[in-house]
């Protein structure tokens, strides 16, 4: 697979960059998504029956609220965790690249392909916050920045995925 890239992109993010990435993934699944509508409600509706004068116990409120506060400050612990684990293990001038080329992508670590993935079995494409991110099966995202483009941007990328779909 001796090809030229039609992009390159730069896959080395910062701490606050991975734990928001992070995040997205984690309120993108709907489980995650209905506990926490589902808590938001329940505390809407005791905080409705508190100010109509309905007694009610106030510590189900506390605690509904404390539950909240909980997985979304849970989400971001585990965010800069796993951001420790991923990029501890790496030397310091370690370079993570995202290449695209006409059929695939690479995720690559010092020129090294650790993962090939094909623009066919891409199940969606999601733009959040200036980040694109490839949804392929089995949980895999790559998340790719429009600021860290080294070679080529988005749109060449935009346009070769479209047409791989196509077919």
């Amino acid at each position: 697979m001796n090809e030229e890239p039609i992009a390159v992109c730069n896959a080395n993010f910062t701490q606050k960059e991975f734990v928001r990435i992070f995040a997205y993934r984690v309120y993108r699944n709907p489980v995650i998504l209905l506990i926490n509508i589902f808590f938001v409600l329940i505390g809407l509706f005791l905080l409705i029956d508190l100010l109509l004068g309905i007694e009610i116990k106030i510590s189900l409120l506390i605690q509904v609220v404390i539950y909240l506060f909980l997985l979304n400050g849970m989400t971001y612990m585990v965010g800069r965790i796993r951001y420790r684990q991923n990029y501890s293990m790496l030397p310091q001038n370690s370079q993570m690249q995202t290449v695209f080329f006409s059929d695939r992508a690479e995720k690559r670590q010092n020129g090294m392909a650790t993962k090939v993935l094909y623009y066919r079995d891409i199940k969606k494409i999601r733009h959040h916050k200036r980040v694109h991110y490839l949804v392929f099966p089995n949980l895999i995202w790559f998340a790719i920045s429009d600021d860290k483009f080294i070679q080529g941007d988005w749109d060449t990328v935009w346009n070769v995925i479209r047409d791989k779909k196509r077919k």
